[in-house]
């Protein structure tokens, strides 16, 4: 299966459920490349219908990370949820334990940065809602 099949494959997926696509660890950099040769395609011959692939391929690229990144914020915003008592911060769950199936080393990387990020605002809003 040739790439644009594929990323239209997951971009169905992605579409359809609300859990993230299987991908390989290699998605993002595997889409780099294609749309890099693609650019390259149409520079060598600037009258073929390569311009067309390679807008649709960007097009779909684009939903499906937009999408998935949708995904991921989520998965963090409710596993923060869980995992603290509402206003106690008594933490309930391991967060590890609680990471979302499918993630890249990239997702993986934002998924914890969210969760970072989460935990300072929640540090935040408990200082501020005691003083």
């Amino acid at each position: 299966m040739d790439l644009y099949q594929y990323l239209r494959k997951i971009q169905k997926k992605e579409r359809d459920n609300g859990t993230l696509a299987h991908v390989e660890e290699t998605f993002y950099d595997d889409i780099h490349k294609y749309i890099n040769e693609l650019k390259q395609s149409a520079i060598d011959d600037p009258f073929s219908d390569v311009y067309n692939t390679l807008n649709e391929a960007r097009r779909i690229a684009t939903e499906i990370c937009e999408r998935r990144e949708h995904k991921i914020t989520n998965a963090a915003v409710l596993n923060m949820n869980r995992s603290y008592h509402l206003f106690s911060g008594k933490q309930e769950f391991d967060l590890v334990d609680s990471i979302p199936l499918n993630l890249t080393p990239e997702e993986e990387t934002f998924y914890f940065s969210v969760i970072e990020a989460l935990k300072k605002v929640g540090e935040y809003e408990k200082i501020n809602y005691k003083s």
